[in-house]
């Protein structure tokens, strides 16, 4: 009998981890392993609400709960293997279960922003009276440990990307007349942030961060006086630049007023919007430019691409009630529209990762869905709508 009841808790241990992905390891990675070689993420997921790994995605599924959807079980679940965890949900869609869950992140942790690189998975963490760490996990969330303190400010971070072995971030002002300043750590046990750019002015702030073989990108911006409640009535000047990491020197890219921006390697291209204006292709060696596309509505835009097409997509016009439609273009380098991707009604004010060559996602007050890319990559239709709602397998409901 004994035997027998061993057997049947092994048969649930087995089969609670394989809820969350049996490539999961129970270890921390080397992160200081990786240095060259290592694809950056930046571009796919700009928000970095998705976070992706050889297996899958990470992403915030619950408030305080990290969640992960399996690509090779095509289901989401919380990242908790523990076979005597309760994972209870409620019935206005809260998370009931235990504290120590593997899953569970509590409030000291800003719970919705994940990111990966190479094997290794990050989260931030705020530490009272020492202040924001740069926090490792391991893959099935067993582990954490904070491994760099990025600021003494634990609310500091404005965006955080990682490319060749260092994390690249952005600490906003203080105060609408500051600076903004940018910078860049090894990734390794307690190394020493080194600032490599500043900026002062009205409202300042260093955003758009971008990573492309050895050239980090990223936007700065200020206003000559902010309006909170008209933003658009004042001027917005906006400036891309780029730091070179062999040469260890920052330049100004162009003196365009680019509000965002994506670059083609491949085919040594830069596409971005010019504040107010259009779409426009560059050649980054002489940077000719040619527009590539044009709406008169277009005023603000977030530009990426995913290695086979570019997305225009009016999400900050919407935002700021600009316009009440919204509208995300793929376009090839030469400006024609291949699909409209289509997010209305509820879905309409969602954030989107634009995500790599599988998944696109969105990020809705109504829950979290994601579009199979090659409904866009398909030749059929001229819209996408098949957003299909990313739902979290295993857990029990509450009588």
């Amino acid at each position: 009998m004994m035997r027998y009841k061993k057997i049947v808790a092994l048969g649930i241990t087995i089969a609670v981890a394989g809820l969350s992905g049996c490539n999961q390891s129970t270890k921390l990675e080397n992160m200081e392993s990786i240095s060259v070689n290592t694809e950056d993420k930046s571009e796919y997921f700009p928000g970095k609400f998705f976070a992706s790994n050889t297996s899958g995605y990470y992403y915030w599924g619950y408030t305080d709960y990290m969640t992960f959807y399996d690509l090779n079980t095509k289901k989401s679940v919380l990242l908790c293997n523990k076979p005597d965890c309760k994972h209870v949900i409620n019935n206005d869609n809260t998370i009931e279960t235990d504290k120590d869950c593997n899953a569970y992140y509590s409030s000291v942790y800003q719970n919705e922003k994940v990111w990966t690189y190479g094997d290794c998975v990050f989260v931030l963490q705020k530490i009272d009276k020492k202040g924001l760490y740069l926090t490792q996990i391991s893959s099935d969330s067993t582990m954490r440990k904070p491994v760099i303190r990025l600021s003494e400010n634990t609310e500091a971070i404005v965006e955080l990307i990682m490319n060749n072995g260092y994390a690249y971030y952005s600490i906003a002002a203080n105060t609408t007349e500051g600076m903004a300043e940018l910078y860049k750590v090894e990734l390794k046990e307690n190394a020493k942030p080194e600032k490599i750019d500043s900026i002062e002015g009205a409202s300042p702030i260093i955003t758009h961060l971008k990573a492309y073989d050895d050239n980090v990108y990223y936007v700065k911006f200020y206003s000559d006086e902010y309006n909170a409640q008209d933003p658009l009535s004042v001027e917005m000047n906006y400036q891309l630049y780029m730091y070179n990491e062999e040469s260890d020197e920052t330049k100004a890219v162009s003196d365009k007023n680019i509000d965002d921006y994506a670059v083609n390697v491949d085919d040594n291209e830069l596409y971005y919007h010019e504040c107010g204006g259009n779409v426009y292709k560059a050649n980054l060696d002489d940077m000719t430019s040619e527009c590539i596309y044009s709406d008169e509505n277009l005023i603000l835009s977030r530009i990426a691409y995913d290695g086979k097409y570019i997305y225009v997509d009016n999400f900050q016009d919407v935002i700021l009630e600009v316009d009440d439609e919204r509208k995300i273009y793929v376009i090839d380098n030469d400006g024609n529209i291949k699909k409209r991707v289509i997010a209305d009604d509820d879905k309409r004010k969602a954030t989107v990762e634009y995500g790599d060559d599988k998944y696109m996602f969105l990020i809705s007050s109504k829950g979290y869905y994601m579009l199979d890319k090659s409904n866009i990559y398909s030749d059929e239709g001229d819209t996408c709508n098949e957003w299909m709602p990313i739902e979290v397998t295993g857990l029990t409901k509450k009588e």
